[in-house]
């Protein structure tokens, strides 16, 4: 539900719909279909997502300059959706309120265009959830990228960052880091051509305290998109 003052910007209300703070921002590259890693492939990574698979409620400033500050709020940032006349119920994550902040500024500069865009989230843990001795840490979240188009032709380039908070036991991971990018090229109204990757390496306590190797997934993804879905 969305509530839109040209002079004093959007006001909004999602459950769970994934568009809002930096979920919103968790992979902005340039395709020609769905994102790098959602093509029916297991990719196993890890995206940033803030406050937006929890419901929450986000302000957005009016566009001044082709730019837009987002403001997302989430009471309890445990991945629920509570369903209308219902009440949420006992959760076992210890989630509390999550906050996230985005910058977006789009310039057009004639046949050439520009977004730049970054974010950051972090959401509260209480004091129930223990690990290895310790009270769990706040997680931290983070995004920043860059889009550039001449005609036809889009290419982009982002990075991303998961702090969980977990940082105690050896079996706990303690983040994730992915970057990626991508290049689209619209041949006509009716054909679309892609490529891209998507790199997320994920940090283990334990391999930050003997410095082995972190385990990295990598997708790549070539795509090709008609007018009809059936080609794709």
């Amino acid at each position: 539900i969305s509530v839109a003052r040209p002079s004093m910007g959007t006001l909004s209300l999602s459950q769970a719909t994934g568009g809002q703070g930096i979920g919103g921002y968790d992979d902005k590259m340039p395709t020609a279909w769905e994102e790098t890693w959602g093509t029916s492939m297991g990719t196993g990574i890890d995206l940033p997502k803030g406050v937006s698979s929890s419901t929450n409620i986000q302000y957005a400033t009016p566009t001044i300059l082709g730019t837009t500050l987002k403001v997302a709020y989430a009471p309890g940032n445990d991945g629920a959706a509570n369903n209308d006349k219902s009440v949420s119920g006992g959760n076992a994550s210890h989630k509390q309120a999550g906050y996230d902040i985005v910058l977006d500024s789009s310039q057009d500069f004639g046949a050439f265009g520009a977004d730049l865009f970054a974010g950051y989230s972090v959401t509260e843990h209480d004091s129930g959830e223990v690990t290895g001795g310790d009270a769990i840490k706040d997680r931290e979240e983070g995004v920043a990228g860059l889009t550039l188009s001449v005609g036809p032709v889009k290419a982009g380039w982002q990075r991303s960052f998961e702090y969980t908070g977990k940082n105690q036991g050896d079996s706990n991971v303690f983040g994730y880091k992915n970057t990626s990018f991508g290049v689209s090229f619209n041949v006509n109204d009716n054909l679309s051509i892609s490529y891209a990757e998507f790199e997320s390496v994920r940090g283990k306590v334990a391999h930050s305290n003997t410095g082995g190797p972190r385990p990295t997934t990598t997708v790549e993804s070539c795509l090709l998109y008609t007018s009809d879905p059936a080609d794709q």
